[in-house]
């Protein structure tokens, strides 16, 4: 857990930097690509921050299910997918998946708040819901 800590006060420090950098860019009025390129990266390093610091937090609600992990991982890559279509992917990458079990699974990340499912025709389709 310790490990955690100390990520995430080294990804606030980077952070704080960051921030000051894209306040100097801003003073500088700099024009064109290179900015663009500069705040793209910037906001990417947030994204990536934001995913980081919840993965501990994700990984205990998930309580280190590898099923449910594969889910997720499917789901992320994915804007929406239906039972079949992540049965399909999570056998694809983790080598085997049954439908029931993965009906269990989104059932129960769906209680967690980490899935949502929508009504799409005769479809249930499941996001991610983080």
């Amino acid at each position: 857990m310790s490990g955690f800590k100390d990520i995430r006060e080294r990804l606030k420090r980077i952070s704080e930097l960051l921030k000051d950098l894209e306040e100097d860019l801003t003073d500088a009025n700099l024009e064109g690509n290179f900015l663009k390129i500069i705040r793209k990266l910037i906001d990417l390093y947030y994204i990536a921050v934001d995913y980081i610091a919840g993965g501990e937090e994700l990984y205990q609600l998930v309580e280190g299910d590898d099923i449910k992990l594969w889910i997720i991982r499917v789901l992320y890559q994915s804007n929406g997918m239906n039972i079949l279509q992540i049965t399909n992917a999570v056998k694809m990458k983790r080598g085997r998946a049954s439908r029931g079990v993965i009906s269990r699974k989104l059932k129960e990340l769906e209680e967690k708040g980490i899935v949502r499912m929508e009504i799409r025709g005769r479809s249930k389709v499941y996001y991610l819901n983080i």
